[in-house]
């Protein structure tokens, strides 16, 4: 068995899924696979994918413990006084820049052997920084996995614990921009409109088109509150809108929302 082989097992992968991925036949892979060779055009490709060295994917393996893949490094860490940048190259090239603090970096990151890695957020429009770790079990005698994320080691947070960024940026993740919440108030703290809201752009403020108004509206807790404005009151829904957020959810905001 060779080392592409142990990472399509270990990790589950499909392999139609990663034929698709790098853009050719499943059948392929698994003439690789039965051939025990991946040709040598394609070994920098499929490397580069699963983050491995080139030489792990032709090697042959038994086990996965008997041989570990190497990590195409860790990351570079750059401490700047009180503050430490972890830098992250992403596939694309894009360069990022995560920050925590100098102290958390020497207490948590410093001998915590991972590479950490960015993972885009439609819902925040941001990236969050996370890695992957083997959580010691198994399901049906294979090693699972879990991610980890960065926000959520910092602030050793449990299971049913929400990691809030205060500042929205969720690449900075020092202390002092980091609460842990309930999922309500995460929820709450959310910058922008809801994305189901197309007719505004514009949090808590609907135009109603049947009515030729606009609504502004608040849920807290199950209860819904709802105020209307004429078509000619934009501005004045949206003040009132700002207003009322800090009236209605005041303790649960940890910025000033917009």
């Amino acid at each position: 068995m060779i080392g592409l082989q142990e990472l399509i097992i270990e990790r589950k992968i499909k392999i139609t899924n990663l034929a698709r991925e790098l853009g050719i036949k499943p059948e392929r892979i698994w003439d690789w696979i039965k051939k025990n060779k991946i040709p040598n055009k394609n070994l920098k490709m499929l490397a580069e994918k699963l983050g491995v060295e080139e030489e792990y994917l032709n090697k042959q393996v038994n086990d996965i413990v008997t041989y570990k893949p190497k990590n195409n490094g860790f990351n570079n860490f750059e401490i700047r006084e009180d503050v430490t940048i972890i830098h992250i190259t992403r596939k694309n090239g894009i360069k990022l820049e995560a920050i925590v603090d100098t102290e958390e970096y020497y207490n948590k990151l410093k001998d915590f052997k991972v590479s950490w890695y960015s993972v885009w957020d439609d819902d925040v429009q941001n990236y969050y920084v996370r890695c992957t770790l083997r959580d010691g079990k198994k399901l049906n005698g294979k090693t699972k996995y879990k991610m980890l994320y960065l926000h959520r080691y910092i602030m050793d947070a449990k299971k049913e614990d929400y990691v809030d960024h205060k500042s929205h940026n969720t690449l900075d993740n020092r202390k002092n921009n980091l609460i842990v919440t309930t999922d309500y108030g995460n929820v709450i703290n959310r910058k922008g409109a809801n994305k189901n809201n197309k007719t505004t752009g514009i949090r808590n403020i609907t135009y109603i088109e049947k009515e030729n108004a606009y609504w502004v509206q608040f849920m807290r807790k199950g209860e819904r509150f709802r105020w209307v404005f004429n078509s000619d009151q934009f501005d004045e829904a949206c003040e009132f809108a700002k207003k009322k957020r800090k009236e209605i959810f005041g303790e649960l905001l940890h910025t000033n929302i917009q």
